[in-house]
């Protein structure tokens, strides 16, 4: 499984049209051969910044992706023009590490779902897709995701603390 993380620094002014962008991404992202999911969010440590996690079954249905359908999207929302910055980083998580097929966001050590309003994290109770899609699809509870320095497994050395926005969510 290929997962990408993407960071935007995006002005204060910017915002609205970032996230009206980012938006826009579900139903071609979605029906995109490979994709798996995709959720994002403000970060709560550097409140510029959007962080974007994405989830693909391999680095061929991504880059395939990018080749194919990307730039498309891109321009049609036009969401280039409401960014500073933009850095993005591709990590791989081996198969016995993460099971594609139930696609638990708790598959990885460094990414954890937290229940705002309880401050509880919901990993040990979403075992099952079906219980956490119905948690991620539950806008009544705030979540945040948290990702923590992950190195050592996929390449990254972020740390965040991110205010998932649901209408960034994107499930194939």
């Amino acid at each position: 499984m290929l997962i990408k993380l993407i960071q935007c620094t995006v002005n204060e002014d910017s915002k609205k049209a970032f996230h009206i962008a980012q938006s826009g991404w579900s139903s071609q992202l979605a029906a995109a051969p490979g994709f798996k999911a995709q959720v994002g969010g403000w970060n709560q440590l550097n409140v510029n910044d959007a962080i974007i996690v994405a989830f693909w079954e391999s680095h061929g249905a991504y880059q395939h992706f990018m080749t194919e359908l990307h730039d498309q999207i891109m321009n049609e929302n036009q969401q280039s023009g409401s960014y500073e910055k933009i850095e993005i980083s591709l990590g791989n998580a081996e198969k016995r590490e993460c099971d594609i097929d139930s696609m638990d966001l708790k598959i990885l050590t460094g990414l954890t779902l937290l229940d705002d309003s309880t401050g509880h994290t919901l990993d040990d109770q979403l075992r099952e897709k079906s219980l956490l899609m119905m948690q991620m699809n539950n806008n009544a509870v705030p979540k945040r995701l948290l990702l923590q320095n992950v190195q050592d497994k996929l390449g990254y050395n972020v740390e965040a603390r991110i205010d998932l926005e649901p209408d960034w969510h994107v499930f194939s």
